[in-house]
C-alpha cells in the first residue's frame, strides 16, 4: 500500500470531524490562526477517540448479553456522563474561542 493510498482517507475523513468538532462546541469557534490549527490537528483523534470508546462501551461482552432497551438505556447513561464531563471542560476553553456573530 502506498503512500498516496493512505493519506487520501485521511485528508477526507479531517474536514468532516473538523465539523463535527465545531458542531459539538458551537456557538464557539477559534479566534486565532494558533487555534484553528490545533482544531484541525486535534479534531481527527478526538473523533476516532469517542468512536474508539463508544465501541469498547457497547462492544463489551456483558453489555451484549443486556436486552436492547437496558443495553440502550446503558449507553447514554455512559456515554451522556462522558460527554457531560466535557461540557465541565468546555469554560476552561472559552477564553481561546469566541461566539459566532461577536
Amino acid at each position: 500500500m502506498d503512500l498516496s493510498s493512505r493519506l487520501v482517507p485521511i485528508l477526507i475523513l479531517i474536514p468532516i470531524a473538523v465539523v463535527l468538532v465545531l458542531a459539538n462546541i458551537y456557538p464557539y469557534y477559534p479566534a486565532t490562526l494558533f487555534g484553528w490549527a490545533v482544531l484541525v490537528l486535534l479534531s481527527l483523534p478526538i473523533v476516532l477517540a469517542g468512536e474508539f470508546f463508544g465501541e469498547r462501551v457497547l462492544g463489551a461482552p456483558f453489555v451484549a448479553k443486556m436486552p436492547r432497551p437496558i443495553r440502550m438505556t446503558y449507553a447514554v447513561a455512559v456515554l451522556g456522563s462522558v460527554l457531560a464531563t466535557l461540557m465541565f471542560a468546555l469554560p476552561l476553553l472559552e477564553g481561546h474561542l469566541v461566539k459566532w456573530g461577536t
